[in-house]
């Protein structure tokens, strides 16, 4: 099978946890994968066995030189790509790409594969034209939405593209992206324990991301702070982000201190780990004012793998993951709504609300798992021609 090639401009960044779930899955599929990357973080992350990580600053210029010359007959085509690549300079492109082309041949990587749409990508098309082999992508979010430089031509350039909700292959549609492929990020079933009901009896619900305006809390904490004390859950916030200070100043103005706790950054296992004592997910995603949004996010299947009913809204890929049987939608900054999902939610009968943890989990195994998902990948890879 293929050996594969990953690029990401730095890694590993602890919250794109979709990354490292999918190489796992392509490894359990049988192929080599190397990751390489411009700057390799240090940090407490679990890598994949089997995963090799390169950066790509150990490649000296007398081997691009090198390189080069050796490649002179590629120089034509590879110079007219990085000339179409416009938003960042050729003569960076072509240097930089080349120093990863050197790695690709140095591992015999026959395919690269670039999560997100923006500068990596473009640096990985010229490595791939270098190099004489295909290259493909998978957009996110804020690279086709915010960042999306040269993306018509990205679109155009790559052997495939993936997306991963159906929003973004209409928009990919209209760029005129025809060779576009529909791919949900997948969850690792294994990671994730299921309980039939919480090991808490306290009404707890669960919040894990960026503390940044497309995650919509502030909606979320004014939904709170309508509801009765009666009946009004704990909320749990864990991550950072630019607007954890506002929170918590709003926090304090609603008088929610004895609801909300912000929990700060917390490992993928220890959310595995204490995902169990939680009885719901709640993600009230908006579309932030510069447009960035989320696209299919994988923390409302996480969420469901470990059998918590979600609370979201009805944008972007979440009608996709989240149903009747599994949760409730509600539409983007809107409080009234969220007040009665909530609501609607802690009344529950017994009954229902078990039936919906058992939704959710069947979800995630029918149509978010990692190795299913890692299997279409793996065809569509074998299968790519330059």
């Amino acid at each position: 099978m293929k050996h594969i090639a990953f690029f990401i401009n730095e890694f590993p960044v602890p919250s794109e946890t979709f990354v490292l779930t999918e190489i796992d899955a392509l490894l359990k599929q049988g192929h080599p994968v190397t990751l390489f990357c411009f700057t390799y973080l240090q940090n407490e992350v679990v890598l994949p066995k089997g995963l090799k990580v390169v950066s790509v600053a150990e490649v000296s210029t007398k081997e691009v030189a090198v390189y080069c010359t050796q490649r002179s007959m590629r120089l034509a085509k590879t110079w007219q790509l990085a000339l179409e690549l416009d938003a960042i300079s050729a003569q960076s492109l072509l240097y930089h790409g080349a120093k990863l082309a050197c790695l690709l041949k140095k591992h015999q990587c026959q395919h690269i594969h670039c999560h997100f749409m923006h500068s990596g990508l473009a640096y990985s098309m010229i490595a791939a034209c270098w190099a004489n082999i295909p290259v493909s992508s998978i957009g996110h979010g804020h690279d086709v939405y915010i960042n999306q430089q040269n993306l018509e031509t990205k679109l155009r350039r790559c052997s495939f593209n993936v997306a991963v909700c159906g929003d973004m292959e209409a928009h990919f549609a209209g760029l005129g992206g025809q060779k576009t492929n529909l791919l949900h990020c997948g969850v690792n079933i294994e990671r994730f324990e299921f309980a039939h009901k919480p090991v808490s009896d306290e009404k707890k619900l669960l919040f894990v991301g960026r503390l940044v305006e497309k995650k919509g809390l502030t909606y979320a904490l004014s939904a709170l702070a309508n509801l009765p004390h009666e009946i009004r859950p704990v909320l749990d916030i864990v991550g950072e982000g630019p607007l954890k200070k506002a929170l918590m100043k709003q926090v304090e103005q609603l008088r929610l201190n004895d609801y909300v706790r912000f929990l700060g950054y917390q490992t993928p296992e220890w959310i595995s780990r204490i995902g169990l004592h939680y009885h719901g997910f709640l993600a009230p995603f908006c579309i932030a004012d510069n447009g960035d949004c989320d696209t299919g996010p994988v923390v409302l299947k996480e969420a469901m793998a470990m059998g918590l009913p979600v609370i979201t809204t009805n944008i972007m890929g979440c009608p996709e993951i989240a149903t009747a049987d599994t949760g409730f939608l509600v539409e983007q900054k809107n409080v009234t709504q969220l007040v009665k999902a909530i609501t609607a939610f802690c009344q529950l009968p017994a009954t229902s609300y078990l039936s919906m943890r058992q939704h959710a989990r069947q979800q995630v195994e029918q149509c978010f798992n990692a190795q299913l998902q890692g299997a279409k990948l793996s065809q569509w890879i074998e299968q790519a021609r330059v």
